[in-house]
Parts: C-alpha cells; sequence; structure tokens
C-alpha cells in the first residue's frame, strides 16, 4: 500500500476511535516507517510516546498549523499579535482551542474547553482535530496529568531521565527516552531541580542529543490576553484534562522546580507540546567469529520490544557441532525477547577423531 493510501485509511480508523481517546495513528506511522528508530518514553506501566518535534505553531490568516523547526525554537514576542487576521506565527494557545466547535485558537476571552469536562480523546484536542504539516488529524494528541507525572516520577529510572539545560541559548527542560544511550564526548546532569546551566548544549551539540531521542521543551512562559509573562524563566504545556470551572491541568518547570500536575487560567495561552503512541524497535544480531565452521540465521534491525524472535545457528558439516551461545545458553534454535539491542554469537567446535593404525 501507498503511503498516501497508508495515510488516508488511518485517518479513516482513527476518526472511529477517538471517542473512545485511543490514538491508533502512532504505532501506524512508525510501522510505515514515519518515525522509525526513535526511542520511547513511558507514561503508564503499558503505554509509551514519543514526543512532537517541536512545540504547535499557529498562522491565523491561513489557517495553518505546523510544529517548531527546531526543539529549543518558540514564538516568544510575536504572540502579542494574537488575533484572527495575524499573519505572523503565534505558539501560545488557551485550553482546548484547536478550532473545533468555535474555539479558535486566536481567542483571548470568552469560555475556553468543553465546560466542566476533560479534552482527552475529543476534537478540542489540537492533534485529533487538525492537520499538523503532513500529518493528518489524528496522528497526534496531549498528554493527561496522570501521563506527565508518570513520565517524570513513576517511569523506571525517571529521575535520571529529565533534567534542565539550556540549548542553543534557549532554556528549558530535557527529556530523555527509557533506554537512553549518551551520544560519545557530551554529558548530562539529571535532577528536575537544578537550574538551566546544569546542561549547557550547543546547537550541534544538541543535534547529536537529539539523534539520540533525546526531547528539549523550551521555557516560553504564558501569555495573559496580549500580555506575556515568564518567558525564559518559565515553561507551561497543556494537558488534556479540566481541574475546575475556570482552570485546567498543565505540566510547568522553572529555573529551580517543575510540577507535573499543577492548574492555571484557561484562558491563558500555554505551549503545546503533542504526543502520538509508540513501540520501541531494537535491532537483533546474530553473528559468528567462525564462518568456516558454520552459519547463523535470525538478525533482524526493527524488532519490536517485548516482542520474540527466533534464532539458529547451523554447523557446516558433520565434522562440526554448535557449541552454544556467547551467554552461556545452548538451546538451538532459540527463542530471545527483546528487551534491547542485542547481539548473540555462535560458537561451534571441531569433532576430534582417533586414528588407530594396525
Amino acid at each position: 500500500m501507498k503511503r498516501k493510501e497508508v495515510r488516508k485509511e488511518i485517518s479513516r480508523e482513527i476518526r472511529k476511535e477517538v471517542r473512545k481517546g485511543i490514538t491508533l495513528i502512532g504505532l501506524l506511522l512508525v510501522a510505515i516507517g514515519a518515525y522509525g528508530g526513535r526511542k520511547g518514553f513511558s507514561i503508564s506501566e503499558t503505554q509509551m510516546i514519543l514526543f512532537a518535534p517541536g512545540n504547535l505553531q499557529y498562522q491565523a490568516s491561513t489557517n495553518t498549523w505546523r510544529f517548531a523547526e527546531h526543539q529549543y525554537d518558540y514564538i516568544g514576542d510575536g504572540n502579542a499579535n494574537i488575533s484572527a487576521t495575524y499573519t505572523g506565527w503565534i505558539d501560545l494557545f488557551g485550553w482546548g482551542t484547536s478550532g473545533y466547535n468555535g474555539k479558535n485558537p486566536y481567542m483571548t476571552g470568552g469560555s475556553f474547553g468543553d465546560g466542566e469536562k476533560d479534552i482527552t480523546g475529543t476534537m478540542y484536542d489540537w492533534g485529533l482535530y487538525n492537520t499538523i504539516g503532513t500529518d493528518p488529524a489524528g496522528t497526534w494528541r496531549l498528554l493527561t496529568p496522570t501521563e506527565w507525572t508518570y513520565l517524570c516520577k513513576n517511569r523506571p529510572n525517571a529521575d535520571k531521565l529529565m533534567g534542565k539545560a539550556t540549548v542553543a541559548g534557549v532554556k528549558g527542560l530535557v527529556f530523555l527516552p527509557d533506554k537512553w544511550k549518551l551520544p560519545a564526548g557530551l554529558s548530562f546532569t539529571p535532577g528536575g531541580t537544578t537550574n538551566y546551566n546544569a546542561n549547557v548544549y550547543t546547537a550541534t551539540q544538541w543535534a547529536q542529543m537529539e539523534a539520540a531521542s533525546a526531547v528539549f521543551l523550551p521555557a516560553a512562559g504564558f501569555r495573559n490576553v496580549t500580555t506575556l509573562n515568564g518567558v525564559q524563566q518559565h515553561g507551561y504545556y497543556s494537558s488534556s484534562c479540566y481541574y475546575n470551572a475556570g482552570n485546567s491541568y498543565n505540566f510547568s518547570f522553572s529555573g529551580s522546580n517543575y510540577d507535573s500536575s499543577g492548574n492555571g487560567h484557561r484562558d491563558f495561552g500555554l505551549s503545546v507540546r503533542l504526543v502520538h503512541s509508540h513501540i520501541d524497535e531494537y535491532i537483533l544480531t546474530v553473528e559468528t567469529e567462525q564462518p568456516d565452521y558454520g552459519s547463523v540465521n535470525g538478525s533482524q534491525s526493527d524488532v519490536r520490544a517485548g516482542t520474540t524472535a527466533t534464532i539458529s545457528a547451523t554447523p557446516k558439516d558433520p565434522c562440526y557441532y554448535f557449541d552454544g551461545w556467547s551467554d552461556g545458553v545452548k538451546d538451538n534454535p532459540r527463542e530471545v525477547t527483546m528487551v534491547n539491542d542485542t547481539v548473540f554469537e555462535a560458537k561451534f567446535g571441531v569433532y576430534m577423531y582417533r586414528l588407530i593404525v594396525e
């Protein structure tokens, strides 16, 4: 099936599932290679996500949505020009202003969201309602406060997988994927309560971090009507749940702390970083240093986390025998469960015969 046809089919399926709050498209896009190779982030014991490549941006004059070119990009002062006819871009939005049901992204007053209801899995979620760049509606979604909290506090090694940073001169917060491997020549100091100088990267260095699946959220502040506050001091990111009639939940951070389930006025313009579902994929390598003695099978480059794969080794002829794998296991063929990039080396031996001459 061609990529365009796949996207159309995905769009049809996501419309069926969105009322359940289920976003299937992330997994499907991974399957066709749109976001393959990136490592995921746990948001519950059973769910993983990938973050969008940058903060959400909107141009009212053309009704166009896109993601920031770089993870550290933010609009800043341009948000003060918010209006229905503004020809520039904005990236701070009142809660639930996807454009659905008259809740427009250029709103600065009135009723935001859908009353005292969550917008989880609804069209008030920017990612579920809008085409963003070339990604069809339904590709992306907001995190809930519970998911933000799991990401920050409850996933394995959570305290070692986040930290403050300054990237290309921009202050913000770094999240690292569950299966993190630091690029050679770089360093990372974790801690949600560290300051923005704890980690300092040039644009080139950050490109290496991003290639290893690190995520950066810029401290873009917030907008109160047309006044900006806390730019490069605080970051405020929308969640999909309401707090009360006037407030919604958000994820926030400063140079000294963070709050995964804070809340604030719905009409305040906050940053939006969307996500989609994900399953990590790993590389399985099966090899031998004795190719003259036998061959191996089972190498794969895209084995999904938690699934099993079969590996095997075959002696070249009856003069040789299989002598086990590099981890000491003798089973052949063998079922292995993928939890990381893994290498298995097959070892072979040579039968020894005693020749008696009479």
